[in-house]
C-alpha cells in the first residue's frame, strides 16, 4: 500500500506514522512559527489601534466630560470600530469604552467623552 503524504511546510514526501504531518522537526517548527507570527501581528495591530484611540480620548478629556463632533475624532485618527467594551449608559444611550475612557452619542454625530476609570475602583 503506497501512501503519498506531503509535508505541510515544504511539500516533501513523508515517511513514518500515518498521522505525521511534517517531514522533519525543522519543518514542524517553521510551520508553527509562521502561524504564531501571523496571530501576533493581528493582535499587535488591534492593540495599536486601541492604544491610539485611548491616547486621543485622553487628550480630549481632562477632568470633566466634554462634547466632541465625530469629525474631530476622525481627523485625529480615531477608529470607532476598536473598543474594549460596549453597554447601555444613562438614559438608555449606547456607550462604548476604550479601557478607562467612554463615549456616548448625544446628538447627530456629537459624542460625549468622559473618563470613567474612577467608577470601576469604587466599592
Amino acid at each position: 500500500m503506497t501512501n503519498l503524504r506531503q509535508c505541510l511546510e515544504c511539500g516533501d514526501r513523508i515517511q513514518g506514522r500515518m498521522d505525521k504531518r511534517f517531514c522533519t522537526d525543522q519543518c514542524r517548527s517553521s510551520h508553527h512559527n509562521k502561524q504564531r507570527r501571523f496571530s501576533l501581528e493581528v493582535c499587535s495591530q488591534i492593540n495599536y489601534r486601541l492604544r491610539k484611540n485611548h491616547k486621543i480620548l485622553s487628550k480630549l478629556v481632562r477632568k470633566a466630560p466634554v462634547s466632541v463632533h465625530r469629525d474631530t475624532l476622525l481627523s485625529q485618527g480615531f477608529h470607532f470600530d476598536y473598543i474594549t467594551q460596549a453597554g447601555i449608559g444613562e438614559g438608555g444611550k449606547e456607550c462604548r469604552m476604550v479601557y478607562d475612557y467612554g463615549y456616548c452619542c448625544i446628538g447627530e454625530q456629537v459624542y460625549e467623552l468622559r473618563y470613567i476609570g474612577a467608577l470601576w475602583v469604587k466599592k
